[in-house]
């Protein structure tokens, strides 16, 4: 009877240590994915960021707007204040 009852927990407790592994695996494995796509959107972001920076940049090169006047705007307005 003794025997039979160590086999019976045995057959038992393998069973649960087995799948209590596989939880924990697939738990690693899922927060494995999750800081994958996690770490691929921060990416994504960080590239998109960076391109409208860059576009933002390049259309203010292209519209050339001068932050403070020039050497000849200034001496045009003169000229024009003078007549």
């Amino acid at each position: 009877a003794t025997t039979t009852g160590i086999i019976v927990l045995i057959v038992l407790i393998v069973p649960a240590a087995t799948m209590t592994a596989l939880l924990e695996e697939m738990i690693v494995e899922v927060i494995a994915t999750i800081t994958t796509i996690m770490k691929t959107v921060h990416v994504g972001v960080l590239l998109a960021t960076t391109a409208i920076r860059a576009m933002t940049t390049e259309a203010i090169i292209r519209a050339n707007v001068p932050t403070a006047p020039t050497i000849a705007q200034n001496a045009l307005a003169a000229a024009r204040i003078a007549e």
